[in-house]
């Protein structure tokens, strides 16, 4: 969670009348609009690290059932205990199939949260400027964000319409090659990528016209939509007036 927020309620009282106090308090509530998503975004990130901590878990287990039933099978022994274990072995098998699937869900979670936060920092110079503010530290955050996350849009749109992209193969079929650890796809070859992950590095893979669209999720991604919103803050406290400003020295460093 972001553990440090600002309301009007907590902004001191700076020397102007009331109805410019009031502006600035709506500045940081137009701020805050954008926590939520960076809120979503960090449960969707922990979801995502649950997920391949159970993801190993179950294979584990998986492994350990399909070796005791191939050792009933170099036995030839198909008696007692042989019908239990095999129905074990199912059940681990589709415990593994099901697992295996969720960090998709957090990673489609956690594209959307990031993708909101652009939208929020899109929409925030403009309102700030109808207030008669000066957007320009809006505008640097929106750059900055940009620069981390080029392809976000096209990565939201990926994962929005990821059932109806396999019925068009002619328009969103890649022929880029794809060499991950975990993951083969020769250039030049025509194909399609959905939801693919590749565990060692957490990046996830998607296509959408013609191109294959890349980005890691990790704890480093909610620092980043932090870093942006702090920047934020501290700026337009600065901007403001405000000499109680928070302890952030990557931010006054910045």
């Amino acid at each position: 969670m972001i553990r440090t927020r600002f309301h009007y309620r907590f902004l001191p009282e700076w020397d102007r009348p009331l109805e410019q106090k009031r502006i600035w308090w709506d500045v940081f509530d137009k701020i805050n609009d954008g926590t939520s998503a960076i809120d979503h975004l960090e449960s969707a990130v922990s979801l995502l690290d649950h997920a391949l901590r159970q993801g190993a878990i179950a294979s584990s287990e998986s492994d350990n059932v399909t070796d005791e039933w191939r050792a009933f099978l170099r036995q030839r022994s198909f008696g007692a205990g042989y019908n239990e274990l095999s129905a074990q072995r199912d059940a681990a098998y589709e415990r593994v199939v099901l697992v295996n699937r969720w960090p998709g869900f957090a990673a489609s979670a956690a594209i959307m949260a990031i993708n909101e936060y652009q939208r929020q920092l899109e929409r925030l110079p403009e309102w700030i400027e109808a207030h008669g503010i000066d957007s320009a530290i809006a505008r640097d955050a929106l750059d900055t964000f940009r620069r981390q996350f080029p392809n976000i849009r096209d990565i939201r749109h990926a994962v929005a319409h990821m059932y109806e992209i396999p019925d068009d193969m002619e328009r969103h079929a890649s022929t880029e090659g794809l060499q991950v650890p975990l993951m083969k796809k020769a250039a030049g070859s025509s194909g399609i990528i959905m939801n693919s992950f590749d565990e060692s590095t957490r990046e996830f893979f998607y296509t959408r016209k013609g191109r294959i669209l890349r980005i890691k999720l990790t704890s480093e991604v909610v620092d980043k939509l932090i870093h942006v919103y702090k920047r934020l803050v501290h700026g337009y406290l600065v901007l403001g007036g405000s000499a109680d400003l928070p302890n952030w020295p990557d931010i006054e460093k910045a």
